[in-house]
Protein backbone atom coordinates (compact mmCIF):
# COMPACT_ATOMS: atom_id res chain seq x y z
CA UNK A 1 0.00 0.00 0.00
CA UNK A 2 1.16 3.41 -1.14
CA UNK A 3 1.45 6.13 0.96
CA UNK A 4 -1.20 8.16 -1.67
CA UNK A 5 -3.49 4.97 -1.05
CA UNK A 6 -2.82 5.34 2.89
CA UNK A 7 -3.95 9.19 2.78
CA UNK A 8 -7.08 8.42 0.40
CA UNK A 9 -8.40 6.05 2.81
CA UNK A 10 -7.86 8.28 5.58
CA UNK A 11 -9.42 11.26 3.19
CA UNK A 12 -12.43 8.92 2.62
CA UNK A 13 -12.96 8.04 6.21
CA UNK A 14 -12.99 11.44 7.40
CA UNK A 15 -15.29 12.12 4.81
CA UNK A 16 -17.90 9.09 5.98
CA UNK A 17 -16.80 10.42 9.69
CA UNK A 18 -17.98 14.19 8.33
CA UNK A 19 -20.73 13.06 6.74
CA UNK A 20 -22.10 11.08 9.59
CA UNK A 21 -21.64 13.89 12.08
CA UNK A 22 -24.20 16.02 9.67
CA UNK A 23 -26.47 13.72 10.00
CA UNK A 24 -26.46 12.84 13.20
CA UNK A 25 -26.59 17.13 13.78
CA UNK A 26 -29.76 17.64 11.45
CA UNK A 27 -31.25 13.96 13.06
CA UNK A 28 -31.00 15.80 16.92
CA UNK A 29 -32.33 18.91 15.02
CA UNK A 30 -35.04 17.60 13.60
CA UNK A 31 -36.09 15.79 16.89
CA UNK A 32 -35.59 19.35 19.01
CA UNK A 33 -38.19 20.83 16.25
CA UNK A 34 -40.39 17.94 15.77
CA UNK A 35 -40.28 17.95 20.10
CA UNK A 36 -41.35 21.89 19.89
CA UNK A 37 -44.37 20.98 17.39
CA UNK A 38 -45.68 18.18 19.44
CA UNK A 39 -45.97 20.23 22.76
CA UNK A 40 -47.44 23.05 20.49
CA UNK A 41 -49.54 20.35 19.49
CA UNK A 42 -50.69 19.22 22.88
CA UNK A 43 -51.76 23.06 23.58
CA UNK A 44 -53.47 23.14 20.29
CA UNK A 45 -55.80 20.10 21.85
CA UNK A 46 -56.69 22.81 24.38
CA UNK A 47 -56.91 26.18 22.49
CA UNK A 48 -59.32 24.15 19.66
CA UNK A 49 -61.66 23.26 22.12
CA UNK A 50 -61.38 26.73 24.02
CA UNK A 51 -62.24 27.99 20.13
CA UNK A 52 -65.02 25.35 19.72
CA UNK A 53 -67.02 26.50 22.64
CA UNK A 54 -66.65 30.04 21.81
CA UNK A 55 -67.70 29.55 18.25
CA UNK A 56 -70.95 27.51 19.37
CA UNK A 57 -71.78 29.71 21.38
CA UNK A 58 -71.90 32.39 19.47
CA UNK A 59 -73.56 30.60 17.03
CA UNK A 60 -76.21 30.18 19.90
CA UNK A 61 -76.20 33.86 20.74
CA UNK A 62 -76.49 34.55 16.66
CA UNK A 63 -79.64 32.69 16.92
CA UNK A 64 -81.39 33.69 20.12
CA UNK A 65 -83.90 36.32 18.93
CA UNK A 66 -84.07 38.18 22.03
CA UNK A 67 -80.95 39.71 21.53
CA UNK A 68 -80.39 43.00 19.32
CA UNK A 69 -79.58 42.53 15.53
CA UNK A 70 -76.61 44.46 16.64
CA UNK A 71 -75.28 41.71 18.79
CA UNK A 72 -76.25 38.84 17.19
CA UNK A 73 -74.39 40.13 14.11
CA UNK A 74 -71.44 40.57 16.21
CA UNK A 75 -71.70 37.26 17.99
CA UNK A 76 -71.12 35.73 14.50
CA UNK A 77 -68.16 38.11 13.78
CA UNK A 78 -66.66 36.67 16.97
CA UNK A 79 -66.80 33.21 15.85
CA UNK A 80 -65.06 34.27 12.46
CA UNK A 81 -62.24 36.04 14.03
CA UNK A 82 -62.20 33.13 16.82
CA UNK A 83 -61.70 30.27 14.06
CA UNK A 84 -59.51 32.87 11.72
CA UNK A 85 -57.10 33.25 14.59
CA UNK A 86 -57.10 29.47 15.74
CA UNK A 87 -56.81 28.45 12.05
CA UNK A 88 -53.55 30.47 11.91
CA UNK A 89 -52.13 29.00 15.25
CA UNK A 90 -53.03 25.38 13.36
CA UNK A 91 -51.78 26.01 10.17
CA UNK A 92 -48.66 28.07 11.55
CA UNK A 93 -47.61 24.35 13.97
CA UNK A 94 -48.36 21.86 10.92
CA UNK A 95 -45.73 23.83 8.55
CA UNK A 96 -43.02 24.05 11.16
CA UNK A 97 -43.57 20.27 11.32
CA UNK A 98 -43.35 20.32 8.07
CA UNK A 99 -40.21 22.67 7.41
CA UNK A 100 -38.44 20.76 10.17
CA UNK A 101 -38.75 17.09 8.76
CA UNK A 102 -37.96 18.56 5.24
CA UNK A 103 -34.80 19.99 6.45
CA UNK A 104 -33.90 16.79 8.38
CA UNK A 105 -34.53 14.80 4.40
CA UNK A 106 -32.15 17.86 2.83
CA UNK A 107 -29.51 17.44 5.52
CA UNK A 108 -29.00 13.70 5.52
CA UNK A 109 -30.22 10.50 3.85
CA UNK A 110 -33.80 9.80 4.12
CA UNK A 111 -35.33 6.66 3.97
CA UNK A 112 -38.46 6.03 2.01
CA UNK A 113 -40.73 5.82 5.47
CA UNK A 114 -39.41 9.34 5.90
CA UNK A 115 -40.76 10.33 2.53
CA UNK A 116 -43.78 9.43 3.11
CA UNK A 117 -44.14 10.69 6.50
CA UNK A 118 -43.01 14.46 4.87
CA UNK A 119 -45.77 13.37 1.92
CA UNK A 120 -48.80 12.85 4.77
CA UNK A 121 -47.86 15.95 7.09
CA UNK A 122 -48.22 17.92 3.49
CA UNK A 123 -51.38 16.96 3.02
CA UNK A 124 -52.09 17.14 6.70
CA UNK A 125 -51.59 21.07 6.15
CA UNK A 126 -53.39 21.07 2.82
CA UNK A 127 -56.39 19.80 4.99
CA UNK A 128 -56.10 21.73 7.64
CA UNK A 129 -55.66 24.92 5.49
CA UNK A 130 -59.09 23.42 3.49
CA UNK A 131 -61.35 22.51 6.62
CA UNK A 132 -60.33 26.42 8.07
CA UNK A 133 -61.65 27.99 5.20
CA UNK A 134 -64.65 25.90 4.80
CA UNK A 135 -65.39 26.18 8.75
CA UNK A 136 -64.68 30.34 7.88
CA UNK A 137 -66.90 29.96 4.70
CA UNK A 138 -69.42 28.40 6.39
CA UNK A 139 -69.77 30.96 9.49
CA UNK A 140 -69.59 34.14 6.79
CA UNK A 141 -72.59 32.47 5.17
CA UNK A 142 -74.41 32.84 8.30
CA UNK A 143 -73.54 36.05 9.29
CA UNK A 144 -74.53 37.25 5.54
CA UNK A 145 -77.50 35.49 5.38
CA UNK A 146 -78.40 36.81 8.74
CA UNK A 147 -77.72 40.53 7.85
CA UNK A 148 -79.45 39.99 5.07
CA UNK A 149 -82.74 38.39 7.01
CA UNK A 150 -81.99 41.51 9.38
CA UNK A 151 -82.00 44.19 6.63
CA UNK A 152 -85.07 42.42 5.21
CA UNK A 153 -87.04 43.35 8.40
CA UNK A 154 -85.87 46.23 9.04
CA UNK A 155 -87.44 47.08 5.55
CA UNK A 156 -90.31 46.07 6.37
CA UNK A 157 -90.97 47.39 9.55
CA UNK A 158 -90.09 50.40 7.81
CA UNK A 159 -92.79 50.11 4.93
CA UNK A 160 -95.67 49.49 8.03
CA UNK A 161 -94.82 52.53 9.24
Amino acid sequence: MTPEDIQKRRDDSKERQAEADREAKAAVEMTKQLQEVRDEEMELLLIRAEANKIIAKSRLMAEDNTLSNKKRAEALRIAIAEEERVADIEIETQKKKVEALQLFIDQAESSEEEERQLREEKAKLIELETASLLRQKRVKTELKRFETAAAAKKHRQNLIK
